[in-house]
């Protein structure tokens, strides 16, 4: 496995990897009335958007993406594995190069809005949930914190 910075000629199959994760994983703990407009958001267009704004990286395994996570000042967002890779460790080397690069930008205080499907995750590596906030539009978000 690889873990690499993102490229424009990636947002197609980034786009295709979190789209699939939140319609096969994500589904579990929200309502497809959630689900449906985040997997509209995540288009290639929006990718690539918001791969000029924030630091985002892809995991690759034979120059296949198989996950992707971005930094934006000090909050990751859009961790997401294709649901055909998890559990293969997949996740944990991407927050390990986020939080690397989060310590070179000096950030001593890193934050993840969280889903529920993914919280449990995030408190094996250290987060320590802050609140909850209910969006009609998106569901439950949980907000963590960890102490770099």
């Amino acid at each position: 496995m690889e873990i690499r910075k993102f490229r424009p000629v990636d947002a197609a199959e980034v786009s295709e990897v979190i789209c699939r994760a939140l319609a096969l994983i994500n589904i579990k703990d929200y309502p497809e009335d959630n689900i449906k407009p985040l997997i509209v958001y995540f288009s290639p267009e929006t990718i690539l958007k918001l791969a000029q704004a924030r630091h985002m990286l892809v995991a690759t395994i034979d120059s296949k993406i198989v996950g992707t996570g971005s930094l934006y000042e000090d909050t990751i967002y859009s961790l997401f594995v294709d649901p055909d890779h998890l559990t293969k460790g997949i996740g944990r080397k991407l927050m390990q190069k986020l939080e690397e690069l989060a310590k070179n930008n000096h950030i001593a205080l890193l934050k993840v809005p969280s889903s529920l499907t993914a919280t449990g995750f995030y408190i094996k590596l250290g987060f320590v949930k802050e609140k909850e906030i209910l969006n009609p539009k998106s569901g439950r978000t949980i907000h963590m914190t960890k102490n770099l």
